[in-house]
């Protein structure tokens, strides 16, 4: 995992240019695949490996895989294995798991593609994904961001930077577009920036999407819009890296339209008044299923201010020390609390919740 907390878009290119030195991909039929008493997987036979323009690959006799968490659960989904049930049993049990992943294995007639790294003494399968998985990889994306935010010459700052065998995530913000929402009790301005989340992912645990952000400067704490006004998803499928280069730089300027409506709903949660906030609070985060613990972090952070605004802030701000992943799913749920209408944030103040609760809108 690395996160750069510091960094320029120098560095992150540098970062991601060195993280794909090592990755190779790879074609084999499932059945191809052997677990050894170990745990680790092996070829069967090495003549039918292919690479990505067809051509048979070479020097993999007596290389062995480690396999990521992730790439455990796309095998073992793929095999029809109960995913969460033979991890534990290849922790437990290799051999196990091993007679068991092999039988399955042999009976399968998928054609796969191995997303790897390959090491001069380690080789890792980092994801097992469809032959019609059309890669685009966190370099390529770093590329594309590059000649859009240099041509334009846009005032940028990176404000997070994540990358680990999963995900990336790059979030960006611009200075000038930076607007004061109110003063706060102690007399400074309350300034939040208009922003860009992008998040990647090279082995299939999420598409490609680049989502309006808005970055409250007075405690680094993002908000992540949520629906088809504010985010632009791209599938690893049915991709050309031409096409999608132009459709992302449509999408970041789009994106900074949706973002300045999003900082004016945004600015008008100050309007909603909240006369319980910390029932709205505990019932908003039961409709989230965030823990009991994140329930606590966020009553935390509320800063006394009884409006929607300032309970959308306690989430924001207890965001912050959550794992990247959690913290993006929390900031996204916020970003669907600017939607809620005045009805639902009566709603959410009551001992119970009325109606329906909230529903992910299909992003296409």
């Amino acid at each position: 995992m690395n996160s750069l907390k510091e960094h320029s878009l120098d560095r992150v290119l540098d970062e991601l240019n060195r993280d794909a030195e090592h990755k190779k991909d790879f074609f084999v039929e499932t059945s191809n695949l052997i677990a050894r008493n170990d745990g680790r997987i092996t070829l069967k036979n090495t003549n039918e490996v292919y690479s990505e323009n067809g051509t048979p690959e070479k020097n993999l006799d007596g290389v062995v895989f480690d396999t990521t968490d992730w790439a455990d659960n796309q095998l073992l989904s793929r095999l029809g294995m109960p995913a969460a049930y033979f991890r534990k049993a290849k922790e437990a049990d290799p051999e196990l798991f091993a007679q068991h992943f092999n039988y399955w294995t042999n009976v399968n007639e998928d054609r796969i593609r191995l997303r790897t790294k390959m090491f001069t003494d380690q080789a890792l399968i980092r994801g097992a994904v469809s032959t019609k998985y059309a890669p685009l990889d966190n370099v390529q994306v770093g590329e594309i961001m590059e000649k859009i935010l240099r041509e334009n010459k846009d005032d940028f700052e990176i404000n997070d930077f994540y990358l680990d065998d999963r995900r990336f995530h790059l979030r960006l913000s611009y200075p000038t577009l930076t607007k004061n929402l109110r003063t706060l009790p102690d007399g400074n301005p309350d300034y939040s920036r208009i922003g860009t989340d992008i998040v990647n992912s090279e082995v299939g645990a999420a598409s490609f999407n680049l989502t309006a952000l808005l970055w409250r400067l007075i405690c680094s704490n993002g908000l992540r819009g949520w629906g088809r006004d504010w985010t632009f998803v791209q599938r690893h499928i049915h991709l050309r890296p031409i096409e999608f280069q132009s459709r992302v730089a449509e999408a970041m300027v789009k994106s900074l339209d949706a973002s300045q409506g999003l900082l004016d709903e945004y600015q008008k949660m100050q309007e909603q008044q909240i006369e319980n906030p910390f029932n709205a609070i505990k019932r908003l985060a039961e409709e989230g299923d965030f823990s009991s613990k994140f329930t606590d972090v966020v009553k935390e952070q509320y800063e006394g201010d009884n409006t929607a605004y300032g309970v959308v802030n306690a989430f924001t701000r207890a965001a912050r020390e959550l794992p990247n992943e959690q913290r993006l799913d929390a900031e996204k749920f916020a970003g669907k609390l600017i939607r809620f209408p005045a009805s639902k944030w009566k709603q959410v103040q009551t001992e119970e919740m009325v109606g329906e609760g909230i529903e992910d809108e299909a992003v296409v």
